[in-house]
């Protein structure tokens, strides 16, 4: 991680899913029928991990939405909420299907971390979002990447592989309007 804010963002949203992780996946099938395989556990831990940031990815978007100075960091709020939301509502989906409990909310860790966040306005909010976005981003693609190739659950390897395009974009417009934001501060006086 590059920043103090993003590594403790990171942290808190994963920290907030670990007691999950200790749960069993219990599936209940009417007698009778095949028992479908419960996830495995690692299947479980991307389950709740991927909820988890993508909690506090959401809630970043709004609080962006409100803070940025940029209306390039602002439409990237508004993508990054309304993508992440819906990718939020999909996982919602699978897990209650799965009986896998993920977070409903971002966590104290996570929520002082949002707060911490929220404190800032203007350029300065701006620099500290896409840095944190970009190693976020990175961070999470990588976890989306083990699930797709390696996951043993096929709805949860679906779901992460499709998932993946979206990760990949808002990393490409982060990374552009890092590139912008290092043009501006190197032609300013």
């Amino acid at each position: 991680m590059r920043h103090p804010l993003q590594a403790s963002l990171l942290l808190a949203a994963l920290a907030a899913s670990q007691p999950s992780f200790a749960q069993s996946a219990a599936i209940t099938v009417a007698p009778g029928a095949a028992r479908p395989a419960a996830p495995s556990k690692a299947d479980v831990q991307f389950a709740v991990d991927a909820a988890a940031v993508g909690l506090v990815e959401a809630e970043i978007g709004k609080i962006a939405m409100k803070r940025a100075a940029s209306d390039g960091v602002r439409q990237f709020a508004e993508v990054m909420l309304e993508d992440h939301s819906r990718a939020n509502e999909k996982l919602t989906a699978i897990a209650s299907q799965k009986n896998i409990s993920i977070p409903k909310a971002p966590s104290g860790a996570a929520r002082r971390t949002l707060d911490e966040l929220q404190s800032l306005a203007g350029e300065t909010f701006d620099r500290a979002l896409l840095a944190r976005a970009r190693d976020d981003h990175e961070a999470t693609i990588a976890l989306f990447n083990r699930e797709a190739e390696s996951g043993s659950d096929p709805e949860l390897r679906t779901f992460a592989s499709d998932t993946l395009p979206k990760l990949q974009q808002h990393l490409q417009h982060v990374e552009l309007l890092l590139k912008a934001e290092a043009e501006k501060i190197s032609t300013s006086p």
